[in-house]
């Protein structure tokens, strides 16, 4: 997904620079395209992790996270399938700082028609607002929520610690 990597790299630096101290790791799980993928890493002065094999996504989220020389407490972990079209990192940031009650935040996704993909789960563990129109009042609106979305999510290195990271036995979906 190389191409994938790039736009959301590319996307991610274009809206958030200048507005947003940070630190991008790449974290490869496996996979034949080690050399392409740091290529692309070290395009973005990004820092490249790679896992010779491919132990699921939580065990790759941790390694990237441990790879991290940032101070920040903040950690963002995003899919190499999402891209930027604002500074959505910084809005996710300020929320997760303005009340320490809050221990994630995750993002609403848009399909590339603009419907919504993922606005957080409800208790019935529904996609909230799932193909709406991406401006849909449900689909904008903070609310709390039973889960969000791993593709785009912020929270703080505290509480990952103290949880003990991603469980490594979550492979994917």
């Amino acid at each position: 997904r190389l191409e994938k990597l790039d736009r959301c790299l590319r996307t991610f630096c274009e809206t958030h620079r200048g507005k947003l101290d940070y630190e991008i790791i790449v974290s490869l799980d496996g996979g034949p395209h080690a050399e392409e993928t740091k290529s692309i890493a070290e395009k973005y002065s990004a820092k490249f992790v790679h896992l010779k094999e491919n132990s699921g996504c939580g065990y790759a989220n941790n390694a990237g996270i441990l790879a991290a020389s940032a101070q920040s407490d903040l950690v963002a972990v995003v899919n190499d399938d999402v891209w930027f079209e604002e500074a959505s990192c910084v809005r996710l940031c300020e929320i997760l700082c303005s009340n320490p009650r809050i221990g994630i935040v995750g993002a609403r996704l848009l399909y590339p028609d603009g419907l919504v993909q993922h606005a957080g789960l409800d208790a019935r563990i529904l996609h909230i607002g799932r193909g709406l129109p991406g401006n849909h009042p449900l689909a904008c609106e903070s609310r709390d929520v039973v889960a969000v979305t791993s593709a785009l999510m912020v929270f703080s290195k505290r509480l990952l610690s103290q949880t003990r990271g991603f469980d490594t036995r979550y492979r994917m979906g």
